[in-house]
């Protein structure tokens, strides 16, 4: 689908904006994982046949929120994966020295 809108973002799934998505958010911000990438962006509704409305209805003002480096390691859970190599490496090197009677 192609809306041509002139100077006006068109988010075709946008989330729902409910007291608990605002609270996630919120969440995410406080933890690193969003920032908020516009503040005060106006809000509008599209037609039900999915057409801008003429006028365009202003129905409130919402931020547009990025995701961090860190949210993106939270998606992919790279995190765990870095800690169960560091896990394993440690595991390594103790049995090595272990074995070689270091220890």
């Amino acid at each position: 689908m192609l809306i041509l809108t002139g100077n006006v973002y068109v988010i075709e799934r946008a989330i729902s904006q409910d007291e608990e998505t605002i609270a996630n958010l919120r969440t995410c911000q406080m933890r690193g994982w969003v920032e908020p990438l516009h503040e005060a962006v106006p809000r509008a509704s599209l037609n039900p046949d999915g057409s801008l409305p003429k006028p365009l209805r202003i129905e409130g003002h919402d931020t547009i929120y990025r995701l961090t480096d860190s949210g993106w390691t939270v998606i992919n859970r790279t995190h765990e994966i870095a800690v169960l190599g560091l896990a394993i490496t440690l595991a390594g090197a103790l049995s090595g020295l272990m074995a070689g009677g270091v220890m």
